[in-house]
């Protein structure tokens, strides 16, 4: 896992170079804004003229919508960035925090969204109001409900199979949950069994066991249950079960 996080440490330090370039788009804008009159009455007194290859009748519209396009595109690529490193810097207090859990799976919403919407069209969040915060590590839960998310998604067999992650109280047992559902193929018993142990799952990818044996070994490190239930060809429900904080203990 240390080399999983070195090597994702640099590959974040290089997408961050490549998108302040992107950044500067905003200047671009700015320069258009500016220039627009100029090149609007050069129109008006000559008739039409190429710009950029393309008539400036066109590109006069086209040109702020696709410099908005690529700002907005390159302040998600920051935000998916700012993700990622909360996820794997190795700098993350010792000490627990307490959080909102909903904050946590948007996190990990945002880092899985490329994925989502390569994989399907039917994809639910659904936050529970009001939670009793939970002590543990924000990025580490977030990091557990990517997985999830992403075993989720690699099960679905259609774009139209839903995949959900969801947030509530269980005021039976006084735990915060964050379950994600799909309509993907759904698990094996025998690999439900053996959640604890390491490379399970042995296909090309030597790494392909690992993640539901991360997965729980985040979440009993922040003092939950990693509780999974599934049906061949039915789909599966994950939860991730921490025990809420009381009033007494914040």
């Amino acid at each position: 896992m240390c080399l999983i996080g070195y090597i994702t440490s640099g590959v974040i330090h290089d997408i961050n170079n490549a998108n302040f370039i992107l950044l500067n788009a905003q200047i671009i804008s700015s320069a258009w804004e500016d220039s627009i009159q100029i090149l609007e009455k050069h129109y008006a007194e000559n008739g039409d003229f190429t710009l950029g290859g393309l008539p400036f009748s066109e590109m006069k519209d086209n040109i702020p919508k696709l410099s908005n396009g690529i700002v907005d595109a390159s302040r998600r690529i920051r935000d998916i960035v700012d993700n990622l490193r909360s996820m794997v810097k190795h700098d993350i207090a010792a000490e627990p925090v307490y959080f909102d859990i909903n904050l946590a799976v948007r996190s990990a919403v945002t880092i899985m969204d490329h994925l989502i919407k390569k994989t399907t069209d039917n994809f639910r969040v659904e936050y529970a109001d009001s939670l009793p915060h939970i002590s543990g590590s924000p990025q580490r839960i977030a990091q557990a409900s990517a997985n999830l998310v992403h075993n989720a998604l690699s099960s679905s067999n259609n774009r139209d199979a839903a995949v959900c992650i969801s947030t509530r109280l269980d005021k039976e047992d006084g735990y915060v949950v964050i379950e994600v559902r799909d309509e993907g193929e759904g698990v094996d018993q025998s690999v439900l069994d053996h959640i604890d142990e390491p490379f399970l799952n042995k296909k090309q990818n030597p790494c392909s066991g690992l993640g539901l044996y991360v997965t729980n070994e985040i979440v009993k490190s922040n003092g939950g249950v990693l509780k999974i239930s599934s049906a061949k060809g039915k789909g599966t429900s994950a939860e991730i079960r921490l025990p809420a904080l009381k009033r007494q203990d914040l």
